[in-house]
């Protein structure tokens, strides 16, 4: 893995690796997920890609930080996480100043946000969506 703060005092620990889909096929026929929290500093592209199988059949609301320098080293933008969200019939959303969540667009260099929800439309958390 990338030390990405460029920091001396980094401890490695060897750890095992799988992906979403590979995780969720060992559950049980009746385990449902309605949530996915991921903040992979830049690796969020990597994540989703590799649980494609477990998003199309779970549909959980996804919570995502997305960084433009963080994803960069990695060779992705923000972009191809809405993309590929989007794809799949999510809709993104980010807090607005009045605590609500607002549709957004795009990832630019202006763009301050860092957190975003993905909300597909068959989604059993969508009800909620008011609350949060």
């Amino acid at each position: 893995m990338r030390n990405l703060a460029d920091r001396q005092d980094v401890e490695k620990i060897e750890c095992q690796l799988s992906t979403l889909d590979n995780f969720s096929s060992q559950l049980s026929s009746d385990s449902r997920c309605d949530f996915v929290k991921c903040d992979v500093e830049g690796n969020e592209l990597f994540v989703m890609q590799g649980g494609l199988e477990f998003i199309n059949t779970h549909k959980p609301i996804l919570f995502l930080e997305l960084l433009r320098k963080w994803s960069a080293p990695f060779g992705c933008h923000p972009n191809d996480v809405l993309h590929l969200m989007r794809g799949m019939g999510y809709s993104v959303f980010v807090a607005s100043s009045d605590c609500c969540l607002d549709l957004f667009d795009t990832v630019t260099d202006e763009t301050i946000h860092t957190n975003y929800f993905f909300v597909h439309p068959d989604s059993r958390l969508r009800s909620f969506l008011p609350f949060m």
